[in-house]
């Protein structure tokens, strides 16, 4: 006999998560939406793809009701290895895509912090990012293992 799934939502204080992206290449190894000029790079930052985690599967829900992008929209501070003492930009603008993604346009400070930030992804020593947030909501699938953010 098959068994229904049985779904738990949970709101529990849960700690800081981290995933990572690479930056997007072209051909000759240049990274895709990189501006000199304007000190910007476009990014993606989040992806439902699965990942791994010490309570499971995880599967973030790119539905408009579950993601809250208020704090990248409205100038989230762009940091390095999460160290809030090294602000090396800010999000410009961030949105979720058709593709269920989250993308972001960050523009480097102009400080020596900024500067060094901005060589590294333009020289390719830099080839990903990665983005600190947290799950307010989330729902247990028992049958598929998986826990997905709401």
């Amino acid at each position: 006999m098959a068994r229904a799934a049985t779904k738990v939502t949970k709101s529990e204080k849960m700690p800081t998560l981290v995933r990572s992206f690479d930056f997007e290449r072209d051909e000759k190894g240049q990274v895709r939406g990189f501006d000199k000029e304007k000190r910007t790079v476009r990014v993606q930052f989040s992806s439902e793809a699965g990942v791994k985690r010490w309570f499971g599967n995880e599967v973030l829900d790119h539905s408009p009701e579950s993601v809250d992008l208020s704090r990248l929209t409205a100038g989230g501070a762009v940091l390095r290895e999460h160290d809030t003492a090294q602000i090396v930009g800010v999000t410009e603008s961030a949105n979720i895509t058709k593709k269920r993604t989250g993308e972001a346009e960050i523009r480097f400070a102009k400080t020596t912090a900024g500067d060094e930030a901005m060589a590294l992804v333009e020289d390719g020593i830099l080839r990903s990012i990665s983005v600190g947030y947290r799950v307010e909501k989330f729902e247990v699938d028992e049958d598929e293992e998986e826990y997905r953010e709401i």
